[in-house]
């Protein structure tokens, strides 16, 4: 299990196929999720494209990329994603893969604004925001998935024959 750690690494595919062959049963992942709702927020320099903050509250000299001075790239992932990099990594089996949504409300970088409305505006919003995870996946910023790898005869795939 990991949760918001993947996007810490130089490369967040490879942490992921790495967990995925040293697991027994399953794989459980809580990363950022590439929504339409966090590509707009970058977008209006609310959400982030790198981790500034934990490496300046580090005094600016670590809590980046493999915990040096150079801010992590926030890696978002998708469904999508998550799926062909398991299948393409392990392509005998049909494993069974989930995935959940939630919304995350960024509490720290709202208390920091110069305006005190964001924060008030996500206090506001934060009873209504588990339905609208609910109804909406695509407004969600976290994404979780649940791999269970199925290693049972039946769970090869069909044009593939173990002997």
């Amino acid at each position: 299990m990991i949760h918001a750690a993947i996007h810490h690494a130089s490369v967040p595919h490879k942490v992921l196929t790495e967990m995925y062959r040293v697991a027994k049963i399953a794989v459980l992942a809580i990363e950022p999720y590439d929504s339409l709702l966090s590509r707009l927020s970058v977008r209006l320099r609310f959400g982030q494209t790198y981790e500034h903050a934990a490496v300046y509250c580090n005094e600016c000299v670590k809590g980046g990329v493999m915990n040096t001075a150079i801010p992590n790239f926030v890696y978002r992932w998708t469904e999508a994603e998550v799926s062909k990099t398991i299948h393409s990594f392990e392509p005998r089996f049909q494993d069974e893969i989930r995935f959940f949504h939630d919304v995350q409300i960024p509490w720290e970088q709202l208390k920091h604004r110069k305006n005190p409305l964001w924060h008030y505006s996500g206090l506001a919003m934060s009873p209504i925001l588990p339905t609208i995870g609910d109804l909406f996946p695509c407004l969600c910023n976290i994404l979780a998935f649940f791999i269970k790898k199925k290693r049972a005869s039946k769970d090869t795939l069909p044009w593939l024959c173990q002997d």
